[in-house]
């Protein structure tokens, strides 16, 4: 019973991550296609980016945690205010980062990754301000999948983030690739539709309330 229910907590999320690593792969794979300093460009946005992201992973864990606690308590009414007071913490430093990163691209870039030719600080540049515009998204999303995950209702979580890699992200990188033949930065946009997909579902999977009813 234990192993089962290890499982049907823990392979969802396991997979979803599968997938979203793969996903990355494949997105790396078409930015190559546009050449060697676009993909260098790639690299260093989104070494900053993970960098940037660490707040939101931090109130992701925060969530996934407390909403357990709350729930095993049997206080879904606390475990709704933990998820509140998370998002809330979450979007207010997630935007802030924003704002850094969009402003101060240039600047991050220069000083993190001295010797990069004119061309990639432009396009890695480009890249951290889609995804300076992408943070809050990214705050919501981290925050209520976490919550989700913390309630045992982690499917939900794993097919939504799925659906935003590889249909919006994907999808979208390779429409403007194959068949707009569009520069790269435009590449780097599809992060917002991504978010954006994410953060609307994960939210409205979290408003009905399901995930309180969940047996573990």
């Amino acid at each position: 019973n234990v192993i089962k229910r290890l499982i049907k907590i823990g392979g969802p999320t396991a997979v979803e991550w599968e997938l979203i690593q793969l996903g990355l792969i494949v997105f790396i794979s078409i930015v190559n296609h546009y050449g060697t300093e676009p993909g260098a460009a790639y690299i260093i946005g989104l070494t900053i980016l993970n960098f940037s992201q660490l707040p939101a992973i931090g109130y992701n864990a925060a969530a996934t945690t407390l909403v357990g606690m709350c729930l095993g308590a049997s206080r879904p009414d606390l475990a709704e205010d933990a998820v509140r007071i998370n998002m809330r913490a979450a979007l207010i430093l997630m935007s802030a980062i924003g704002v850094v990163l969009f402003f101060l691209a240039r600047v991050l870039i220069t000083a993190l990754f001295p010797g990069s030719s004119e061309a990639t600080i432009t396009q890695a540049g480009f890249y951290l301000q889609a995804v300076a515009m992408a943070q809050p998204l990214m705050a919501i999303a981290f925050v209520q999948a976490g919550s989700l995950r913390g309630a045992g209702y982690s499917l939900s979580p794993m097919i939504v983030q799925s659906i935003g890699m590889y249909f919006f992200r994907i999808g979208l990188a390779l429409v403007l690739w194959k068949a707009l033949a569009a520069p790269v930065h435009w590449l780097w946009l599809t992060q917002i539709p991504d978010f954006l997909f994410r953060a609307f579902f994960l939210t409205l999977s979290v408003r009905r309330g399901k995930w309180k009813l969940v047996k573990v």
